[in-house]
């Protein structure tokens, strides 16, 4: 029925080492063809009325105006490899592109208006998750499609210093990218409590383990990994 659809069970971390599993999947959808779902009877905790998003769980898809290269549609210009496909998009900076160049006021006010309008309750008690993907505040983790954001940074930190070393390029790059990542992604989480205090906030899949994978197919996370993750 939910054909490819993305199933997300939010996992909470309790006091008591226990988990708590949140009902995040569009069963909301499958109303109009008469079935109703009702994860409760299972000790899923679940949205009023099988809402998307209730009173128990909310994902942000996107929200504010986070610092971003996005994909048009295709020109000639400004092109890069997609890892899907291999198709060519061109490539658009949305709030500087990099979070060493974006405006964190502006991004702000977006995400304070993304708040209000999908969580109208003040008194919200249930999980918010933001869901940003584009890039990821260790400098490393972005490797694949997600390598135009060391790219980026190298360029810029070139361009300031024509004539530093490869290394310190690469030192500052990182340096730049790891400490304006971590005040868009702490200042984001900050607001969120402020406006929302009684829930429990955080962003979907952070932080990355990297784990069952081609090149780490157990169930622990790299050791490398772990030390990024506790930086």
């Amino acid at each position: 029925m939910l054909v490819g659809t993305l199933i997300f069970l939010g996992l909470v971390l309790c006091a008591k080492a226990q988990f708590e599993v949140h009902w995040n999947v569009p069963t909301f959808m499958c109303h109009k063809h008469g079935v109703v779902f009702d994860a409760t009877r299972f000790g899923i905790t679940q949205n009023d009325n099988d809402q998307f998003r209730g009173d128990s769980m909310v994902i942000l898809y996107d929200p504010g105006l986070f610092p971003a290269y996005l994909t048009d549609e295709p020109q000639e210009e400004g092109i890069f490899e997609s890892i899907f496909g291999r198709q060519k998009y061109s490539v658009i900076a949305r709030n500087g592109g990099l979070p060493q160049l974006g405006n964190l006021t502006q991004h702000l006010n977006a995400m304070k208006e993304s708040i209000n309008q999908l969580i109208p309750n003040p008194m919200f008690s249930g999980v918010g998750v933001i869901d940003f993907e584009s890039w990821r505040p260790t400098y490393r983790q972005n490797w694949a499609s997600l390598n135009i954001y060391r790219d980026k940074s190298k360029a810029l930190e070139k361009k300031l210093h024509p004539f530093w070393s490869k290394e310190s390029i690469e030192n500052e790059a990182e340096k730049r990218f790891e400490q304006y990542g971590r005040l868009f992604m702490e200042s984001t989480l900050k607001l969120a409590k402020d406006l929302r205090p009684r829930a429990r906030w955080g962003y979907y899949a952070f932080p990355y383990c990297y784990n069952y994978t081609p090149k780490n197919k157990g169930f622990d996370c790299p050791a490398e990994v772990k030390t990024e993750n506790n930086e």
